[in-house]
């Protein structure tokens, strides 16, 4: 791989990196009263990540962001249940998928 490639892939894994990291935060900020108040950010988030990942590598990178199958992120949220919860499952499923994308750039 030149230089150049290499510092590429650097700056499309900082690129996913701050998406990651507005996912952990989005994440955080979920509880039972403001999960419908967070949809807008979640869905400008998502259309976000999906667009760089599509420019920035291949659509196939997108689908895989999408994709919620085989991906138990294995974390609920403390006191939280019904729709918050599976919200919050949803993002942490997809910056479960952008840390994924980030390890496999490493290599």
């Amino acid at each position: 791989m030149t230089p150049e490639q290499e510092q590429k892939i650097k700056n499309i894994r900082i690129g996913i990196s701050n998406l990651l990291l507005r996912g952990q935060q989005l994440s955080m900020q979920v509880n039972n009263d403001n999960e419908a108040s967070l949809e807008p950010q979640f869905t400008e988030w998502s259309t976000e990540c999906v667009n760089y990942l599509t420019i920035n590598l291949d659509q196939s990178y997108a689908v895989r962001f999408l994709d919620g199958s085989n991906s138990n992120p294995g974390i609920t949220k403390l006191g939280i249940s019904g729709r918050a919860q599976e919200f919050f499952m949803t993002v942490q499923s997809r910056t479960k998928r952008l840390n994924e994308i980030i390890v496999e750039l490493s290599k």
